[in-house]
């Protein structure tokens, strides 16, 4: 039979709505018990995990609005940086949010088959990609970019310049 303030405590928490104090108040229980940690500390320790889920919902609940409110989102280079399994989780839950609802724009050196590794799993990245490339425009661009010629323009330039010899003065 289980413990009647168990019981009790879970339908609080419940009633007041702390999902992560719910979730995670019977393993920091038997971690404090193990650690002869006080009650308060105990406590302690399960309110700063609720305030730091809680903070973290709201954050990404005010960036998804933004988003949302955005006509067209720009995406440039994606797959230049790498994202953790959860960021990756996140881009493509804004991916999938704007749907057939909104613009998206994604530039990038990657080839759709090499989208796997930035989205951290093969059924992720077929999902994605199935959406994106549903009533879609796909334009791949070959060649030198611009933003290395004009690297190699501008060093090719200086290096005229430093190799010059200065005229004698008579």
């Amino acid at each position: 039979m289980s413990d009647p303030n168990a019981l009790l405590l879970k339908a609080h928490l419940k009633q007041l709505k702390l999902p992560t104090m719910l979730a995670e108040h019977d393993k920091l229980a038997g971690e404090a018990a193990g650690q002869n940690e006080s009650y308060h500390a105990c406590l302690l320790r399960l309110t700063e995990l609720e305030v730091a889920a809680r903070t973290a919902n709201a954050t990404a609940a005010r960036i998804r609005a933004a988003l949302d409110r955005l006509d067209r989102l720009i995406v440039d280079e994606l797959g230049y940086l790498s994202f953790s399994r959860s960021g990756a989780e996140r881009l493509f839950q804004v991916f999938a949010d704007r749907y057939e609802r909104r613009s998206l724009l994604i530039t990038t050196n990657l080839p759709s088959g090499e989208w796997g590794t930035v989205f951290q799993g093969e059924r992720m990245t077929a999902a994605l990609l199935d959406r994106l490339t549903h009533q879609c425009e796909i334009l791949e661009l070959t060649g030198e970019s611009y933003r290395f010629r004009e690297s190699m323009q501008a060093k090719q330039a200086k290096a005229g310049r430093t190799t010059k010899p200065a005229k004698a003065k008579k």
